[in-house]
C-alpha cells in the first residue's frame, strides 16, 4: 500500500512540474522607486521578453518586448511622454500597446492596427507587479 502511494505521489509531482509555473498570477518584476519617469527596463518572465517603462505621468506599463513591425526590442527604444517609441522605425505605443504614432507618415494618415502585447501591471508595496 505504501509503494502505491509513494508512485502515485511522484506521478502527481512530476505532472505539477510538466504544467510549469502558473502565468495566471501577478508576479514582482522591479522595485517601484528605482524605475523613473522615462526609464525602459527590460525583464524576462517565463521566457516572455518584456519591455517596462514609466511614462511622464508616472504610471509604469508593461508591452512585449517586440516591436509588432519588425521584431525590434522595444527597451532599446524611448520613451516619448506616456508612449513607448521603437528605435528602429520611430513607431510609437501607448501603455495599452496600442500603436498611435509613426513619425515619418503624412499628418492624418490612416495608421496600421498594429498593436504590441500589453500585461497588467500595478505598484504595490514598493514593488511593480505583472500578471
Amino acid at each position: 500500500m505504501e509503494l502505491a502511494t509513494t508512485l502515485k505521489s511522484q506521478t502527481i509531482q512530476n505532472s505539477v512540474r510538466e504544467a510549469g509555473i502558473n502565468p495566471n498570477y501577478w508576479y514582482p518584476v522591479g522595485w517601484a522607486n528605482q524605475l523613473q519617469p522615462g526609464e525602459i527596463v527590460p525583464v524576462m518572465i517565463w521566457q516572455q521578453a518584456i519591455a517596462l517603462f514609466r511614462d511622464a505621468n508616472g504610471q509604469v506599463h508593461a508591452l512585449e518586448d517586440a516591436c509588432p513591425h519588425k521584431g525590434i526590442a522595444l527597451h532599446k527604444g524611448k520613451v516619448q511622454g506616456c508612449h513607448l517609441a521603437c528605435a528602429y522605425h520611430g513607431w510609437e505605443f501607448d501603455g495599452n500597446g496600442q500603436c498611435v504614432s509613426i513619425g515619418y507618415l503624412p499628418p492624418k494618415q490612416k495608421l496600421p492596427r498594429a498593436q504590441a502585447r500589453s500585461y497588467p501591471v500595478q505598484e504595490k508595496y514598493n514593488l511593480i507587479w505583472i500578471f
